[in-house]
């Protein structure tokens, strides 16, 4: 699925200032339990902390909201508008395509609108933005949050038709880490074991604040390489409030390739506890394997990118020798 066409800007705040108003938007569903979207299956969601896509709660005497943007770079490309006469703020930013990774599917683009019980004007917003997330505070104020649904483009209301996925690939999420009991003969306590799951098309997760692009919080492309004999795998995974400066380990096996980003400190004062997030992929087919030499992964703005070098059983041996000797010559 493609989602080429990009609305002007303008476009898109003529429909963002109708937000409160039209058939086409979703509310935030606040439960009281949770106050946030479904949470997320790659995430490590046994520890208190951000969950799901988007949160919205009462806090401090005032109204905290988080919204996942991953691939947005900074505050400065953030669009934030008060609408005084409709006591609302609209917001709306951009994630383009990452320069180097032409595999993304498309560029994404966030939109939404927070409702609220006052004029905007009134109230002195707090707003940060880090690591492909938003997060505002709205200081004695209460409302609601909103998404555009896009119904006139045609995209499916079937959240497993808007993943970008290839079935050559297991991806394997986190249900919760048990650590080991002081009196563990192995470790004394020192280790833990994880208790996995597998994405299946019924765990589908989507950001509902993308208006435009992979609403999916992941995707999988394979591809033939244009040199050698080998084939390729692309892989994008949405990590929020994760880049370069936090902590990241990737293991890239000949079956299997892991990704653990660790729990990290709170990004907020308002945050109930840190983030952590943690993938397997597994591939399929019992005669391919990753050639972990040449595997390539690279995290910013909230947003992790892979590609892998997938070598079949027969040709593994002699492609693995040629990496090895193109490694000696340079």
């Amino acid at each position: 699925m493609s989602w080429n066409h990009q609305p002007s800007k303008a476009a898109g705040e003529m429909a963002l200032s109708k937000c409160c108003q039209s058939s086409a938007v979703v509310k935030a569903a606040i439960n009281p339990q949770e106050n946030e979207a479904p949470q997320y299956p790659l995430q490590n969601n046994s520890k208190p902390g951000p969950k799901g896509a988007y949160e919205v709660r009462r806090a401090n005497d005032g109204l905290y909201i988080r919204v996942d943007m991953p691939g947005v770079a900074s505050l400065d490309d953030v669009k934030l508008n008060n609408k005084s006469d409709k006591h609302s703020i609209t917001f709306y930013g951009k994630a383009p395509m990452r320069e180097g990774w032409p595999l993304d599917d498309s560029q994404r683009v966030y939109a939404g609108s927070i409702c609220l019980d006052r004029d905007p004007d009134l109230i002195p917003l707090e707003k940060t933005f880090k690591n492909g997330c938003l997060r505002l505070f709205l200081p004695g104020a209460d409302g609601n949050l909103c998404f555009l649904t896009n119904q006139e483009s045609g995209r499916s209301q079937n959240p497993a038709d808007e993943q970008v996925h290839q079935p050559g690939v297991i991806i394997g999420g986190l249900v919760c880490v048990i650590p080991h009991k002081p009196d563990c003969g192995c470790c004394k306590g020192g280790h833990s074991d994880i208790q996995e799951r597998t994405c299946t098309k019924e765990m589908s997760f989507i950001n509902p604040s993308i208006l435009q692009g992979v609403r999916g919080v992941y995707e999988t492309k394979f591809l033939q390489e244009k040199e050698g004999d080998g084939w390729g795998m692309y892989f994008r995974f949405d990590m929020p409030d994760f880049s370069t400066a936090r902590m990241c380990q990737v293991k890239v096996e000949k079956k299997r390739c892991i990704i653990f980003g660790p729990m990290g400190s709170k990004e907020y004062p308002l945050d109930q506890g840190g983030r952590s997030y943690f993938c397997k992929l597994t591939l399929c087919c019992d005669c391919c394997y990753f050639l972990s030499e040449k595997a390539v992964h690279e995290l910013k703005d909230g947003v992790m990118r892979m590609w892998f070098t997938i070598l079949t059983k027969q040709n593994n041996s002699s492609s693995a020798k040629r990496v090895r000797n193109n490694s000696r010559r340079t």
